[in-house]
């Protein structure tokens, strides 16, 4: 309740993304175990509502090339000890996507109905239980600490939501937080174009938070 842009319909739709996130992750497991036959050591939650700007490579912590030969300044995670999260929208931390070790995003992944439990039984940030981004920073990134592992911000990923209506929100990288690489919106624009081979332009829609920065490709 602390939340004031929060409505009935917020708390309804963030229960069916939980659901969502933890099933998706079993059908993974499903797979995994009865196809596959192999256990994987690192995996990543990707929205499939985003247009992704930059490379994601899961064994990576950085876009850079860094020196393989330096284990201080190696991008790779060659001991599968971080789990990574984007560095914009930033409320106080990403929740929109996570890849790293198995265990670690396990836990990301199907233990927030539990976790909650356990926040709402605590009575902890009272009024802010189940605001996402509070809550993955108080309870989910602790308990996967908790297995030893370590939280990353990887400093170039850049994402953002788009819309059936062939919208997009293009400021999403450069708002609480930004992606290296895309600190000005020409860079955002010119990389949207150059993916979808089209032009964008400034969309017009209903007025709101989000209506100057969508634009329709």
């Amino acid at each position: 309740w602390k939340q004031k842009t929060w409505k009935r319909s917020s708390l309804v739709n963030l229960i069916r993304q939980w659901h969502s996130i933890e099933t998706v992750f079993g059908l993974m497991e499903h797979y995994m175990t009865t196809v596959k036959k192999k256990n994987y050591t690192r995996v990543a939650m990707l929205r499939n509502d985003a247009m992704y700007l930059s490379p994601i490579d899961i064994l990576k912590l950085d876009n850079d090339n860094g020196d393989k030969n330096d284990q201080q300044h190696n991008v790779d995670d060659v001991n599968n000890e971080h789990f990574v999260i984007a560095p914009f929208a930033n409320y106080p931390v990403n929740d929109r996507m996570i890849y790293g070790p198995y265990e670690a995003i396990k836990i990301w992944a199907t233990q927030r109905f539990n976790l909650v439990e356990q926040r709402a039984q605590n009575k902890a940030n009272r009024g802010m239980v189940m605001h996402s981004e509070t809550f993955m920073q108080q309870s989910i990134l602790p308990a996967m600490e908790d297995l030893g592992y370590k939280q990353h911000v990887h400093p170039g990923l850049c994402f953002i939501r788009t819309r059936p209506d062939s919208k997009a929100l293009y400021n999403d990288c450069r708002t609480q937080g930004m992606a290296k690489g895309f600190e000005k919106k020409s860079a955002v624009i010119s990389e949207i174009t150059n993916i979808l081979g089209r032009s964008c332009e400034p969309a017009v829609g209903k007025k709101g938070n989000s209506a100057n920065l969508l634009i329709q490709c």
